[in-house]
């Protein structure tokens, strides 16, 4: 099959379908649909954004940040540490306007939140279809299948039919890549979109005429209004583009041409942002507001890189009252908390978190997903199998590195983001796809080198297999889980808890007992530790046990009302069980 292309492809695109199918069935009707209810995400913010765009606020005329409990928290610590700056904010009314106009500063008013493409593709779906993220999630699984043929694409141009083939079906096998096309969140399309430009700069360099660079050019420009980033690409491959056109000598006037047709398709791609913000009075060029204050937080001194998302306790107020979050001098205050050893040091550590099996939650867990959502433990690559193969990988590609500059320069670029800023699950997805090639590269040379017995090979790339995933499989620090507490209780308070209550109010208690009885078919291990003879060992797993209390209540009262009293008086049990391990 390797060897014959079409079928290849047919039956990728199969088998990505029916993954897919499966996913977006297994999380259509139940709390992984209904996560951007929750308040405290991204994605309820952008289910915001999105739903006054499709209301009639296309140029989204007005300041529209999220307002969540960092938020409030970091505002009132600066508001008490650095009263000079209540001059600035409303005398009366309540801490959260106050928190708001203080916010609104440092976001920059009207200027973007974040980058305008996710948002305004969500609004446009709204609009056309209903408010009902269900339709963005059919529309990323959709471009999920054109990763996965994407990635078989560049690999089978940079190393050939078969592996194209092997990377093909390695994301087609990729869990991580599949869970975020499922969630309302820009990142699945962003790992999209970055291997379409991998592949689009390679066309533009292989067909090298001014239609095919201001294509790319668009390309470059729409990805650059989904996530700023991508600039940093774009950045290297026209410094490439150069160096190609100088050693093909290539006559200056035609690569001018060329440069001016790639400018020119960033330029249509990026004015419709640049007019929005010049009709609301925002900087022209701006995208986004939260660089600056992301930049810090990621990278003031008290950082741990381990942590993912954290917000700083000891420099942030300071920095924020005395630099108002403008862009420049939030870096240089930042960067003053540190000495060149502890910065460094700093970053080495979001360099070995990006080489790290674990899947570093943000907003929402892969590992709970995977509960929720069965496919997810079925499809066998991740990160920690991937990893190592990739990172052998890049070794072997080096030789001919020329050959594979784009790949190289997208993931060095990708990479450096990661370590300018963080290192989340979620952002280290935009890398899986051009990662995923080299992996392929691997089992191919190795299966390669035990077919022509070259078995001292084969054991060199074993051996540096083994190597490389002795490091990425670290085991995980003391204090963190795969799936914290919270990623049990958002599906209770947006999904089940709601469902349960409308059915025992709209006189349906059998129903109701049964979406209880699913809720807690996945709980905390905390949790389910506390019984007969045993104590809450803190205040988190007391209120845990607390928590899951009241929800046993609820289930014996649906099962006494649909008349299962013996159900009832078990579940009643249970809550007093949990009520005596946790204490009054």
């Amino acid at each position: 099959m390797f060897r014959a292309p079409r079928i290849t492809t047919l039956s990728l695109i199969a088998f990505a379908l029916a993954v897919r199918a499966l996913y977006f069935v297994s999380i259509a009707t139940g709390p992984l649909a209904n996560q951007h209810r929750w308040r405290e995400n991204d994605m309820h913010f952008f289910d915001r954004w999105a739903r006054e765009i499709a209301g009639g606020d296309w140029l989204t005329d007005r300041s529209l940040h999220p307002m969540l409990g960092w938020h409030l928290d970091l505002a009132a610590r600066t508001i008490e540490e650095h009263p000079e700056i209540a001059s600035r904010l409303p005398v009366e009314g309540e801490p959260e306007v106050r928190a708001e106009r203080l916010w609104d500063i440092w976001y920059g008013g009207k200027t973007f939140h974040q980058e305008p493409f996710y948002p305004y593709l969500l609004g446009a779906t709204y609009f056309l279809l209903g408010p009902d993220p269900r339709w963005a999630m059919v529309l990323q699984l959709a471009a999920g299948v054109g990763t996965v043929l994407l990635v078989r694409a560049v690999a089978r141009r940079h190393f050939g039919e078969v592996v194209g083939a092997l990377a093909g079906f390695g994301a087609a096998l990729c869990s991580p890549l599949l869970y975020y096309e499922g969630i309302l969140l820009r990142d699945s399309l962003i790992a999209f979109a970055g291997i379409a430009l991998v592949y689009l700069a390679d066309a533009a360099l292989a067909r090298d005429t001014p239609r095919v660079w201001l294509l790319a050019g668009l390309a470059f420009g729409a990805a650059v209004v989904l996530k700023s980033t991508a600039a940093l690409f774009l950045a290297a491959m026209a410094c490439h583009a150069c160096i190609f056109w100088w050693r093909a000598r290539k006559p200056l006037g035609a690569a001018l041409i060329r440069c001016a047709a790639l400018g020119t398709g960033v330029a249509l791609a990026l004015a419709p942002a640049v007019l929005r913000n010049a009709a609301v009075g925002a900087p022209l060029c701006s995208l986004s507001s939260v660089g600056a204050v992301a930049f810090l937080f990621a990278n003031v001194s008290d950082y741990d890189p381990e942590k993912g998302f954290s917000v700083s306790s000891e420099h942030a107020p300071r920095i924020l009252a005395k630099t108002d979050g403008r862009a420049l001098p939030t870096v240089v205050e930042t960067l003053r908390t540190h000495t060149p050893g502890s910065y460094v040091a700093q970053v080495l550590g979001k360099l070995a978190s990006t080489w790290h099996w674990f899947e570093k939650p943000n907003n929402t867990s892969f590992y709970f997903y995977r509960l929720e959502a069965p496919v997810l433990r079925f499809l066998p690559i991740t990160f920690g199998v991937m990893g190592p193969l990739s990172l052998v990988g890049l070794a072997l590609g080096l030789r001919r590195w020329r050959e594979h500059v784009t790949l190289y320069l997208f993931i060095a670029t990708t990479l450096g983001t990661m370590l300018l800023f963080y290192v989340l699950s979620r952002f280290r997805i935009h890398l899986v796809p051009a990662l995923i090639p080299f992996a392929a590269l691997t089992v191919a040379r190795f299966f390669g080198a035990l077919r022509g017995k070259r078995f001292i090979a084969a054991g060199a790339i074993a051996f540096a297999v083994l190597v490389a995933a002795a490091w990425i499989w670290r085991p995980l620090p003391a204090w963190r889980t795969p799936i914290r507490s919270v990623d049990y209780i958002v599906p209770q308070e947006v999904h089940y808890g709601p469902e349960s209550k409308a059915a025992l109010d709209g006189g349906d208690p059998a129903r109701a007992a049964r979406i209880l009885e699913r809720s807690l078919r996945f709980q905390p291990p905390d949790v389910l530790e506390l019984g007969p003879g045993t104590r809450a060992m803190d205040a988190q797993s007391a209120g845990l046990g607390r928590y899951y209390a009241t929800i046993h209540d609820r289930y014996a009262l649906a099962l006494e009302r649909s008349g299962d009293p013996r159900g009832a008086r078990k579940a009643a049990a249970r809550a007093r069980e949990l009520r005596e391990a946790c204490g009054p």
